[in-house]
């Protein structure tokens, strides 16, 4: 009697302190969810906070870029507006971009033009499209918040190549992407393909 009696008794004991933990469990659980609840709101108080921050910001911006437009700039910027405004605008984009290349000589060349429109802060060459609203370049040094230290003096045997100071200077820059992809980290393959009636320029 003795040995079954104790077995029970310990058996009993097992299944009590098994619905206890079962119950702290639920209730750190229940805790743990509060807490995650009360951090997404306060997030979401954040979030709204610096959206309307950002988007107070960006009317401030563009009210200014507006007032610095010539007749051309507002006339240009009108006409882009209207056509993303369009419903049919997103849709059409999209079927152009999806659409299956069967010929590519029928593929019509897409042209940036000339890479002279210089940043008036760390004159970086920029296309005229890269240029945003308020007439300045920000994927350079973010409109003058990125100062970079002026750099070395070049080795001399690569500035007297470059600079057309060496016998085998004609050689070196005819090759220069060679050179440049074989040195770098990381590299890409593509055909260099010049544009109807434009110049290539330099190398």
């Amino acid at each position: 009697m003795t040995g079954p009696s104790s077995v029970f008794v310990f058996e009993s004991d097992i299944d009590y302190f098994t619905v206890e933990s079962h119950e702290e469990t639920e209730k750190v659980k229940s805790r743990t969810e509060q807490l995650k609840l009360s951090q997404q709101r306060k997030r979401s108080r954040l979030d709204e906070k610096e959206a309307e921050d950002r988007r107070t910001a960006d009317s401030e911006r563009h009210a200014k870029a507006r007032k610095e437009e010539d007749e051309e700039e507002a006339a240009e910027r009108r006409a882009k507006d209207a056509e993303k405004n369009n419903p049919t605008y997103r849709k059409r984009t999209h079927l152009v971009a999806t659409k299956p290349i069967t010929n590519e000589q029928k593929v019509k060349p897409f042209d940036l033009g000339s890479m002279d429109q210089i940043c008036s802060h760390c004159k970086a060459r920029h296309f005229k499209g890269e240029r945003s609203q308020e007439k300045q370049f920000t994927t350079c040094c973010a409109k003058g918040k990125v100062i970079l230290p002026e750099p070395g003096p070049f080795p001399e045997l690569l500035e007297a190549f470059i600079t057309k100071n060496h016998h085998k200077s004609n050689e070196f820059l005819l090759q220069i992407r060679n050179y440049n992809s074989a040195l770098a980290f990381a590299s890409m393959g593509a055909k260099i393909v010049t544009v109807p009636g434009k110049r290539t320029e330099g190398v």
